[in-house]
């Protein structure tokens, strides 16, 4: 376990959580849950960017607050390395350049989340900050049937790079519906694809 502080004010509960991935060792998320929820409940999962955690999510986002007043659980993960990131097929970082297993850590992040907590699974839903919208959009191809939907700010598909090279199949077992949210003009990840400004050296892929 694991400890963080946090200055959100809302009410309800966060809880540090270890869990083991395999291949991985351990592994980690924030869990929100907002007060007074009883019976299954739906459950977002919110992705930090490159060099972000589960803790500056919650803080940036504000989504907690969302929670509280909707009554749904968020569960804000966290990425690997000294820098974290999450493998999202082309981006970014040492996930990516060491293949680290984000979907099996995302399953097994799941598997644990409704072994131990009342969720609509039905009502699962990704969303993501560059980084993790990118993760957001391969787990949309990879594990359709427990995604519901998904919301990426600033990150767009990592399944291909500009010059062609594919990093993942996407055969989603189902059509997902992805809210994308992209500003024409943002320099880390090109709104028309090519290399960025940020720690990234990735030729990134049109977001069109």
């Amino acid at each position: 376990s694991f400890s963080l502080s946090l200055a959100v004010q809302v009410s309800g509960a966060f809880a540090a959580r270890t869990l083991s991935v395999a291949g991985q060792g351990t592994r980690r998320y924030t869990l929100y849950t907002p007060p007074s929820t009883s019976g299954p409940r739906p459950l977002l999962l919110s992705l930090h960017g490159g060099g972000g955690s589960a803790q500056l999510q919650a803080a940036m986002t504000q989504m907690v607050k969302v929670a509280q007043a909707q009554g749904f659980r968020v569960a804000f993960l966290e990425g690997t390395g000294l820098i974290q990131t999450f493998n999202g097929g082309a981006c970014c970082g040492s996930a990516q350049t060491q293949n680290v297993d984000d979907v099996a850590y995302v399953n097994a992040v799941l598997d644990d989340l409704i072994a131990r907590d009342p969720i609509d699974t039905a009502r699962v839903y990704s969303s993501g900050f560059s980084n993790g919208g990118i993760m957001s959009h391969r787990l949309a191809c990879a594990i359709a049937g427990r995604i519901a939907g998904i919301a990426a700010v600033g990150g767009a598909s990592g399944q291909f790079d500009r010059a062609g090279t594919q990093y993942y199949a996407c055969n989603p077992s189902r059509p997902v519906p992805v809210l994308q949210i992209h500003a024409v003009n943002d320099r880390n990840y090109p709104y028309a694809g090519g290399p960025g400004d940020g720690l990234s050296a990735t030729d990134y892929y049109g977001v069109e």
